[in-house]
């Protein structure tokens, strides 16, 4: 049966510092100098992956980079658009090739030395102050997306990033749940739970979202309203564990091994035109989750240089092979784009 419609593909980074890691463990990163081989040596190499491929209409695969403005930077770099300004020639080149910069705040509060730092989710005036500040540098750097950092979003929040001028957001998770300081639960399209997560996180909700694009209601961002602001939900993949083999709800990441994707696009496709594919990845840790979860105490990270970009590299090469071939079976038009781009259909 063909779906005669069309297919837009969003893809979103989340662009931060190197994440430290001595001897298999982490320490504070706001007290070691920061580092950005991620930036450097793994965006450029995935870039050049993805312009392998091409839509119906010539263009190659989009990216919104949604780069980590927020205190932490700030505080490690001394202002919060480091990012922005640092890498001034890389972004320009990738906005040449119809990219777009995005914006990642995280909501964490710095306490004294010593005093580590925690997240924000009761503070609602700091909140407000700690967006507000940040966002009078990165407005001039033309960013009209974001992402929130942890995936941490209310009503009060986006509600702000609305009034700020934000056009897009891309933290929501359909399904996903998290109580105050307990573990993250996912649950599928029916309302089962799907995955029992060992994440400690703060409140969040998104049951209920919708799984396509939607401006959200002001008093309830998991229902559709009337927020100029546009929510691009994630797009949840239920994939399996490679070495388990347990099932297990998760957003669409080009790094990651999804078995799951296929399955998805049927689905999306038999939900009317268009049809929104939304995903992100992590270009700066570019890590590989496969051994997380599944027996071995931590995951393998993709340094730069090591075999394990290239492990990420191949599973980005299936994700782009697999939209292709499941293309064969539908009659349907691919168009790669960016966040904002969504606007003109939703």
């Amino acid at each position: 049966m063909a779906f005669d419609g069309l297919l837009l593909s969003a893809l979103w980074a989340d662009v931060e510092p190197d994440p430290p890691e001595i001897k298999g463990r982490r320490p504070d990163r706001a007290r070691m100098e920061l580092t950005w081989r991620g930036i450097e040596e793994i965006i450029p190499a995935v870039r050049a992956e993805l312009g392998k491929y091409e839509d119906d209409g010539g263009d190659r695969p989009k990216v919104t980079w949604c780069l980590r403005a927020d205190e932490g930077i700030a505080r490690a770099a001394g202002r919060p658009d480091y990012l922005f300004s640092q890498f001034e020639d890389l972004w320009s080149e990738a906005r040449s090739q119809g990219d777009e910069l995005g914006w990642r705040p995280y909501l964490q509060r710095f306490h004294p030395p010593g005093g580590g730092r925690g997240r924000e989710d009761g503070d609602r005036d700091r909140i407000k102050e700690m967006l507000a500040e940040t966002w009078t540098e990165v407005r001039r750097h033309g960013v009209r997306a974001c992402r929130l950092g942890l995936d941490y979003a209310d009503h009060g929040i986006i509600n702000l990033m609305n009034e700020l001028g934000l056009a897009v957001d891309g933290t929501a998770q359909p399904g996903v749940y998290g109580r105050a300081g307990g573990n993250r639960q996912v649950f599928d399209q029916f309302g089962r739970l799907a995955r029992y997560g060992q994440m400690k996180t703060t409140a969040l909700d998104w049951r209920g979202a919708p799984q396509r694009p939607y401006h959200p209601a002001a008093e309830n961002i998991r229902a559709p309203g009337r927020l100029g602001l546009l929510e691009v939900p994630n797009t949840m993949i239920l994939t399996r564990r490679p070495l388990t083999r347990a099932s297990y709800l998760v957003p669409w990441n080009i790094l990651l091994r999804q078995p799951g994707l296929e399955t998805r696009l049927h689905r999306l496709l038999g939900a009317g035109s268009p049809a929104v594919l939304s995903g992100f990845f992590h270009p700066t840790k570019a890590y590989d989750l496969l051994s997380r979860g599944a027996g071995l105490r931590r995951g393998l990270t993709l340094a730069a240089g090591s075999r394990y970009l290239g492990l990420g590299l191949r599973h980005l090469r299936g994700h782009m092979e697999k939209i292709f071939a499941v293309r064969k079976r539908y009659n349907y038009r691919l168009k790669f784009v960016t966040a904002g781009e969504l606007r003109r259909y939703f």
